[in-house]
């Protein structure tokens, strides 16, 4: 249970790292309302924080040696519930997904390490 705690700490630190620099560029783009690079910026924002999520389970169980197979399927989960959080959050206000996406993103991370086994890397 502590290691899950420790990853779900790091995996978030890693997550609003990921989002600020995300919230950063999005705000630097200077670019109209309604803009092709606007809308390409808000359609980026739960993959660039689940990336966050991925990047913090991964280095808190070392699999950046594992291989990229284990990566790619905590990523798969970080990614859906990063966007199953911002759907959910759009509708109350573009802003608030973070909210939704640390919520939902901190829950199938927990999610990935309860169901998705540890020792089998490969498959």
């Amino acid at each position: 249970m502590l290691l899950i705690i420790k990853k779900l700490l790091l995996s978030l630190f890693f997550a609003a790292l990921f989002y600020f620099l995300w919230l950063a560029v999005f705000l630097l783009s200077n670019s109209e309302p309604g803009s092709i690079i606007r809308r390409v910026l808000w359609i980026s924002a739960p993959f660039t924080t689940a990336l966050g999520f991925t990047v913090g389970m991964a280095l808190s169980e070392k699999t950046v040696k594992a291989g990229w197979f284990r990566f790619l399927k905590q990523y798969t989960w970080a990614l859906s519930g990063c966007a199953l959080g911002a759907v959910t959050a759009y509708r109350f206000g573009p802003m608030l997904i973070v909210f939704g996406m640390f919520i939902c993103g901190s829950i199938s991370i927990i999610l990935c390490e309860l169901i998705v086994p540890r020792n089998n890397q490969m498959t």
